[in-house]
């Protein structure tokens, strides 16, 4: 002897219906992009190429761009995480 509900055809396909609905949302994409100053252009620093006091003026110039625009990379990979 079996028993069989009668109320098992409804939540089939109620169940049925509601997986089907969900199937079809699509999902919400946004893009996020960094802040604008860490996206800036590093700036070449200025210096005078005529003399030997210049030139290691200038490769110290360097050097501290070059350590801004390294800060620049790290907050960019703090934004990301």
């Amino acid at each position: 002897m079996s028993f069989r509900d009668p109320r098992a055809p409804f939540v089939t396909t109620l169940c049925a219906l509601l997986c089907a609905s969900c199937a079809t949302v699509a999902p919400k994409v946004e893009r996020l992009t960094p802040p604008i100053e860490l996206l800036r252009e590093c700036p070449s620093p200025e210096y005078d190429k005529t003399t030997n006091g210049g030139l290691a003026n200038g490769l110290e110039r360097f050097k501290a761009a070059l350590g801004l625009c390294n800060a620049d990379k790290a907050a960019l990979r703090e934004w990301s995480k």
